[in-house]
C-alpha cells in the first residue's frame, strides 16, 4: 500500500482530523488508529481557497472537529469567582462570577445581581483589572457593591462569605504573570514534562518530554532517550494516555520505560533519568488546566472471549474480526485481531469502552463493508454465525458499543487535514472517499 492511499479513519473522536487550515476551526476527535490534530507542514505555496475552487469540493464542517474547539477554549470556567474593579465606584473592586468565556473575553457578572443579567458585562482578561479572589485584602484594595445593588443586603461580608463557600475561584496564575489568559494548549510548552501510559499496560507509565507543540498536537519523546528521535510519539494533549507527572504515584501504578526501549539504558541510566525528571516536574509543573478537559472513562462491559469487528492498527484499510483476549479493570481491556494460522502473528490493542476502531460483529454486513477474514481461516466466504460456531464463542452485546452510527456531519469528497497514518510527523490534504456511521475512509491527496 503506498504512503498517499486510502485509509479507515473513526470519527467519534478524530483527533488526528483537523479541519482545513485559514478557517476558524471547531469540532471533532479520534483515537485508537492515528495521532491527532492537525498541523501547518504543508506547501508554503499551497493555499486551501484556491484548492477547494479548483477542485469544487467543499470542506469538512468546523462543527466536525470537537477536539479543535475544546482546545482553543480558555482555562477559565463559567462559575469561577474572581475579583474585578467596581464601575461604579474608581478605585474600588467587586466580587463577579464568569457567566461564559469567549477566548480571551469573559463575561462578568458582579455578586449580589443574582440571577440578574441586565448588568452583565464583557471583559478582555489580557488588558481587564482582574484580580484573584483575596487580592484585595492581601493589598488594602476597598471590596465594594456596585450602587445599583448596594442596599440589597445589609451585611454585605456576610454575603461575600456565604457566596464564596464551597465556590471555584479563578487560578492566580491565570490572571497574574506569563500564563495570564492563556488556554490550555498554551500551557504546554516545549520541555513540559507529562505521564504516558504504556500502549499494551494501562497500569504502567513513563515519563516523556515535550518536544514541539502544534495546536495541541504534541511530539513526545521518552525521558532518558533525550537524543534518540526513534521513538518519539505524536498525541493529541486531550489523549486519554496522558496525565500529570505524579499521577501514576498517585494511582500506585508502575513506572516504568515500555518494553521496546528498556534494554536501550542501564537499570541505573533508568533511574536517574527518572528522578531527574521527577525533580524539574517538580520545580516547572505543567499547570493542572491543561487536563481540565480530559474526559473520564466510561465502564465498559467485555469480558474475555466475546468476539467483535476491529480496524486492523497496522493494516488501518481493513477491518478484521477479532477477540477480546485480556479485561485489565473496569475501565480496560485488550482487542486482538483473529490469527488462525499455527504461528499467528499477534495484533493486540489496548482498548477502553469508547475506543473508535470496535464495532459490533456484523457492522460491516450491515455497512456494505468488506470485512477481512482472519489468516488462516479456510472458507472462501467469511460468515460470522459459522465462525462462531467454529471457535465456540459469543459475541460482544450491542451495548458494549456506543455511537457505531454517528458520523459528525462528515460526507463523501469533503477535504480536511489528516495525519499520515504511515508517517505521524506528516499533515495531508485528504479527501472523504465514504462514510458508514462512525467510520470513513480517507484517501491522502
Amino acid at each position: 500500500m503506498e504512503t498517499r492511499a486510502s485509509f479507515i479513519a473513526a470519527m467519534q473522536e478524530t483527533q488526528h482530523l483537523s479541519p482545513e487550515k485559514g478557517q476558524s476551526p471547531a469540532n471533532g476527535n479520534m483515537e485508537q488508529f492515528d495521532s491527532d490534530e492537525g498541523s501547518s507542514i504543508e506547501d508554503a505555496d499551497f493555499n486551501w481557497d484556491e484548492f477547494l475552487e479548483e477542485t469544487g469540493a467543499s470542506a469538512a464542517p468546523h462543527t466536525s472537529f470537537k477536539h479543535v474547539e475544546i482546545s482553543l477554549q480558555s482555562s477559565f470556567q463559567p462559575g469561577m469567582k474572581l475579583e474585578v474593579a467596581n464601575k461604579s465606584n474608581p478605585d474600588t473592586y467587586w466580587v463577579a462570577t464568569i457567566i461564559t468565556t469567549c477566548g480571551q473575553l469573559l463575561l462578568l457578572r458582579y455578586c449580589g445581581y443574582g440571577d440578574d443579567r441586565r448588568a452583565d458585562f464583557w471583559c478582555d482578561v489580557m488588558t481587564a483589572d482582574l484580580h484573584p479572589v483575596g487580592w484585595c485584602t492581601q493589598n488594602n484594595k476597598v471590596l465594594m457593591p456596585p450602587d445599583a445593588i448596594k442596599e440589597k443586603y445589609m451585611d454585605w461580608t456576610e454575603f461575600l462569605i456565604h457566596d464564596l463557600t464551597g465556590a471555584r475561584t479563578a487560578p492566580a496564575n491565570l490572571l497574574e504573570g506569563p500564563l495570564r489568559g492563556k488556554n490550555p494548549v498554551d500551557l504546554i510548552t516545549v520541555d513540559s514534562l507529562i505521564e504516558l501510559q504504556d500502549s499494551q499496560n494501562p497500569f504502567q507509565y513513563w515519563i516523556v518530554s515535550v518536544v514541539e507543540n502544534v495546536g495541541g498536537r504534541l511530539r513526545l519523546r521518552y525521558v532518558g532517550l533525550e537524543e534518540t528521535e526513534s521513538y518519539d510519539q505524536w498525541l493529541f494533549y486531550l489523549d486519554c494516555r496522558l496525565r500529570p507527572v505524579g499521577w501514576c504515584q498517585e494511582n500506585k501504578y508502575r513506572m516504568d520505560p515500555p518494553a521496546d526501549i528498556y534494554s536501550l539504558k542501564t537499570i541505573s541510566e533508568w533511574k536517574c533519568a527518572l528522578e531527574k525528571s521527577l525533580n524539574d516536574a517538580a520545580n516547572f509543573p505543567l499547570p493542572m488546566e491543561v487536563f481540565k478537559d480530559h474526559a473520564d472513562l466510561r465502564n465498559h462491559f467485555f469480558t474475555v472471549g466475546m468476539k467483535l469487528e476491529a480496524v486492523n492498527m497496522r493494516e488501518p484499510f481493513h477491518i478484521c474480526p477479532a477477540s477480546v483476549t485480556k479485561v485489565f479493570n473496569n475501565h480496560y481491556l485488550q482487542v486482538t485481531i483473529d490469527d488462525l494460522r499455527p504461528e499467528p502473528s499477534k495484533i493486540s490493542m489496548l482498548c477502553h469502552a469508547d475506543s473508535l476502531g470496535i464495532l459490533p460483529i456484523q457492522w460491516c454486513l450491515k455497512n456494505g463493508v468488506n470485512l477481512t477474514p482472519p489468516k488462516g481461516y479456510s472458507g472462501q466466504d467469511f460468515d460470522w454465525a459459522d465462525y462462531q460456531k467454529q471457535c465456540g464463542a459469543e459475541a460482544a452485546p450491542h451495548l458494549c458499543f456506543r455511537n457505531t452510527s454517528f458520523s459528525r456531519g462528515f460526507t463523501k469528497n469533503m477535504k480536511l487535514e489528516a495525519v499520515n497514518p504511515r508517517n505521524p510527523a506528516e499533515i495531508c490534504v485528504a479527501s472523504i472517499t465514504s462514510v458508514k456511521g462512525r467510520l470513513m475512509w480517507l484517501h491522502l491527496e
